[in-house]
């Protein structure tokens, strides 16, 4: 035995040395939750604002319960007003136009030879009908991964968290669209919820901080999905004329009634 004892006590010095490190990589926990925030504050900024091109499908149940299934085309130059959103059915159908400046709001309606505007910024999606509580602003800072110039507060604190099953959440409040942020251990967006509304994201393998699915609820019965199927960055910035948003004779401009704009 006591022979047996110095080969022992060498093996397991061996069996302990040999013991692979795990390293914290994307799937494995990164730690507390102000590991997590630090962690999407730092890659918030990676993101570079820059032109793009985005298609996606979209479904929704609208007012009426009835559920109406779209392709959507989502264009901008990054940092800069305005955007514009096309949306279309079937076969090539225009449902409607979207242009969002950074001093009013048009959306128009082939179907009903309708302009419907405001001359205000900032106006959500669900003014239009459409259950997204976001303008396309919003929506196109977390469709091309830079959320964090929507949900981070100016002056870099760390909000109060609790735990989710997913990872942690946040209470921010001073940020441009405060409300409860859901964030991995790792730092990556989940969901975030403001006033009823709830949404999900499904991160990208390849690029978390961008979303491949958004899941958008509300407690009275709204809901959308968002599926992105591509995303561009053309080399050059739109011009302007490529934002614009022609009227057909005879269209009729209505003012968004007051009721869409709570």
């Amino acid at each position: 035995m006591r022979r047996l004892l110095p080969l022992i006590f060498l093996l397991l010095a061996f069996s302990a040395g040999c013991t692979p490190r795990h390293v914290p990589g994307p799937g494995l926990p990164m730690g507390d939750a102000a590991s997590a925030w630090n962690a999407y504050a730092a890659r918030s900024g990676a993101e570079a604002a820059r032109p793009f091109r985005l298609s996606a499908t979209l479904r929704y149940t609208d007012a009426k319960g009835e559920t109406v299934r779209v392709s959507s085309l989502l264009w901008g130059n990054g940092r800069s007003y305005p955007l514009r959103l096309d949306l279309t059915a079937g076969m090539g159908t225009t449902v409607a136009k979207i242009r969002e400046s950074a001093d009013s709001f048009t959306a128009y309606s082939p179907e009903e030879s309708t302009a419907y505007v405001h001359d205000r910024a900032g106006l959500a999606l669900s003014a239009f009908g459409v259950p997204i509580p976001l303008t396309l602003h919003d929506l196109s800072l977390i469709l091309t991964g830079r959320s964090g110039d929507l949900f981070l507060p100016p002056r870099g604190e760390t909000p109060a968290a609790t735990p989710s099953p997913g990872g942690y959440v946040f209470n921010v409040r001073n940020a441009p669209l405060p409300g409860l942020l859901e964030l991995s251990p790792q730092g990556f967006p989940l969901s975030w919820q403001q006033g009823g509304w709830r949404l999900t994201f499904e991160p990208l393998s390849d690029n978390p901080m961008r979303p491949h699915r958004i899941e958008i609820a509300h407690p009275q019965g709204a809901e959308a999905l968002i599926v992105v199927r591509d995303l561009e960055y053309p080399a050059m910035p739109f011009a302007g004329a490529q934002f614009a948003l022609p009227l057909p004779p005879g269209t009729q401009q209505k003012e968004l009634p007051e009721a869409n704009l709570q």
